[in-house]
């Protein structure tokens, strides 16, 4: 009840534009869609600020990315549905830009990839140049972001797992198990708790980046399960994420 409450009092503190677009998250939430006081501050900016992980596409049994945007998870399964959400909300609010991040540094910060860390980033570059998009999105590099984020991933590792509920650390070993057969294209290095930990690391240094560089942006969740990768971004930021989850999949 008392959710419900606070739900219904944020709704009411929105204006005509402001639930308009909500209406859109609505349309296209594949979870459990909430008004949350960090979506309604996202809502109410005077440009609205759309944001996702382009998960990197690597050739089977090696070190290698695939250099072309198309072949990662966000544009090869569910690039028609991103456009047509941002399409609907640009209806509404023409201010809206769309930050699609290459996450290079997870090769060698999660996966345990050996390569060169500049020739990761320079397929990224490829393809963040190479990137054929519409008006108002844009590419970013996730080391752009990390370079203007302190403290860094390396102080994240010391502390996330204090700050991670048990569970989750070992449904992520569990993932980690199971990832030759789930997604036998990703090679890593090490044990899959090592894996977890650092996955679980990342993910909190990203939520942490997120809200320091854009704090009113509206993160469209990628990964599944919503409920613990959401969670996964939370340990070291102050504030909730928003989230909007519009590609759930098995």
């Amino acid at each position: 009840m008392a959710k419900n409450r606070i739900e219904n009092q944020l709704r009411n503190s929105l204006g005509e534009r402001e639930l308009r677009l909500f209406e859109v998250f609505e349309k296209y939430e594949q979870g459990q869609m909430s008004l949350t006081a960090e979506l309604a501050t996202g809502l109410k900016m005077p440009s609205l600020t759309l944001m996702a992980f382009a998960c990197l596409g690597s050739k089977r049994g090696c070190e290698e990315i695939i250099a072309n945007i198309n072949n990662t998870i966000l544009f090869s399964r569910f690039r028609k549905r991103l456009q047509r959400i941002v399409e609907d909300l640009q209806i509404i609010e023409p201010a809206t830009t769309m930050i699609i991040f290459l996450p290079d540094l997870e090769p060698k910060r999660t996966w345990g990839w050996k390569k060169d860390q500049a020739e990761i980033t320079l397929a990224c570059m490829i393809m963040q140049e190479e990137a054929e998009l519409p008006a108002n999105w844009e590419v970013r590099l996730w080391s752009e972001v990390d370079d203007n984020c302190q403290p860094g991933y390396e102080e994240a590792l010391a502390r996330v797992e204090k700050y991670t509920r048990p569970q989750i650390l070992e449904e992520e070993t569990r993932f980690f198990r199971e990832l030759a057969t789930k997604h036998p294209d990703i090679l890593t290095h090490g044990r899959p708790h090592e894996l977890a930990q650092r996955q679980l690391t990342a993910y909190a240094h990203e939520g942490r980046a997120l809200e320091r560089l854009y704090p009113r942006g509206i993160l469209l969740q990628t990964d599944v399960p919503i409920d613990r990768r959401d969670a996964m971004f939370a340990p070291l930021r102050r504030e909730p994420l928003a989230i909007i989850h519009p590609f759930a999949r098995d």
